[in-house]
């Protein structure tokens, strides 16, 4: 089933972008994106709602970045996030969601992020960092006692950024 579901949503952005491509190339980037914010959420909708999650993220971003909208993708990531119906991400995909978040200094989908995705795919070493610098301690306790079932080493860390 989820292949034939794969498809129609490949050939619903295709005729998206026939049906809207011409006109928006005049558009500024901004412009683009704001028009493509309706359909585009559509799309994640249905694919988390059906977990069809790496199909999101490597078929249709793929797509939508040969249009240069891939940006609009995952700025309306958000409110999945925040809902925590995202439940898988690929490592990739991740760094890029979290550089894109930590930008906009968006720390509740940083936090949301961490605890709700599968921690293991991603460097340790990294979410640490980023715990951390935002100060997002819960997150660092769930890192260090989902990595290797660690309940001191954060608390030693907390006392050493104290």
């Amino acid at each position: 089933m989820k292949p034939f579901i794969n498809r129609q949503v490949l050939k619903y952005i295709e005729q998206l972008l026939s049906t809207y491509g011409n006109p928006f190339d005049q558009l500024s980037q901004s412009e683009k994106a704001s028009r493509w914010n309706e359909h585009v959420l559509v799309v994640i909708d249905f694919l988390v709602a059906v977990e069809s999650f790496r199909f999101l993220f490597e078929e249709v971003k793929h797509q939508l970045e040969k249009h240069q909208l891939g940006e609009v993708l995952v700025a309306n990531l958000e409110q999945f996030i925040l809902k925590n119906k995202v439940k898988f991400m690929p490592q990739e995909i991740c760094r890029e969601v979290i550089e894109y978040y930590q930008t906009r200094d968006n720390i509740k989908v940083l936090q949301h992020l961490i605890i709700n995705l599968d921690i293991q795919n991603m460097k340790q070493d990294f979410i640490i960092q980023l715990c951390l610098q935002y100060s997002l301690y819960t997150c660092l306790i769930y890192v260090f006692t989902h990595y290797d079932h660690d309940f001191l080493a954060p608390l030693t860390k907390l006392y050493q950024h104290y």
